[in-house]
Parts: C-alpha cells; structure tokens; sequence
C-alpha cells in the first residue's frame, strides 16, 4: 500500500504537464493590393486547417511554430512565428477599463438613511430601575 501513495505524486505530475492547449495564431491578412480583405481564405498547410476573415481582415487560426500560412491562391505565405493561447488572444482585443461607480439616488437614499433599532433599551417605553444597594444591604446583614 506505502508503494501505491509513493507513485501518486508522480501520477498527479504526469496528468499536470498532459494538459495540452491548443495555440493559436492572429493578424490581418492583406489581399494582392496590400489592403485588409473581408472573407479571404487563410490555409494551414501542415495541418489544413483553413479560417476565413472578418470585415477588417484579422483571423485567428490554429497553429503551431513554424507552420506555413497560405492565402490569396497561394500568392502570399508566411510562416507562424509566436502562437498563443486563443483566451490571450481574445482579451487583447478588448479594451481594457476600470468599473465605474454607478450613480443612482434610489440606491444613496437607502444608504445613508439611518435605520432605527426599535428592539434596543434606549428606544423601549420601559425604564429599568435595579435598585442594587438594598440587595447588597441583604447580602450584607446576612453574613
């Protein structure tokens, strides 16, 4: 049984690094005149994988280092250098800004109204009264 628990943590170490992700590859890809092309057909060679792009002409393809993209029929290539993670790639095509505080009055009304406690002594219609000396001047005249 000692054997079992002494392979676990080389067990739990192999399934760590087993996790592959899949990298990606992004820019914009221009047609034969030099501008960004909506709908223009990228192709990974080595893997045959194709994407199209979007109005602006960026696609995000799978890649690896070193593959060779093709587009425009074969007249422009190039070859994937620092592919990345497609979450990467994503939120850094989004501007990034800081939460803002909204304002509402319904909300600061709520807020800053002091609320009462009506089950506390002070707001209670009783008053209480111990009168201590005459029960310490029992316990005296006992003893």
């Amino acid at each position: 049984m000692k054997k079992l628990y002494c392979l676990l943590p080389l067990l739990a170490v192999n399934c760590l690094f087993a996790q592959n992700s899949q990298r990606y590859y992004s820019g914009i890809f221009l047609n034969e005149k030099e501008k960004p092309q909506n709908f223009l057909k990228v192709l990974n060679k080595n893997s045959g994988v194709y994407e199209l792009t979007d109005e602006k002409g960026f696609a995000i393809i799978a890649a690896k280092d070193y593959d060779t993209l093709v587009w425009n029929n074969g007249k422009n290539k190039a070859v994937v250098y620092g592919t990345r993670e497609l979450k990467t790639i994503l939120e850094s095509q989004i501007e990034k800004r800081s939460v803002q505080n909204i304002q509402n009055n319904t909300y600061d009304s709520l807020v800053s109204k002091e609320r009462k406690n009506e089950f506390s002594i002070e707001n209670s219609g009783q008053n209480l009264k111990v009168n201590l000396f005459d029960y310490y001047s029992i316990l005296l005249k006992q003893n």
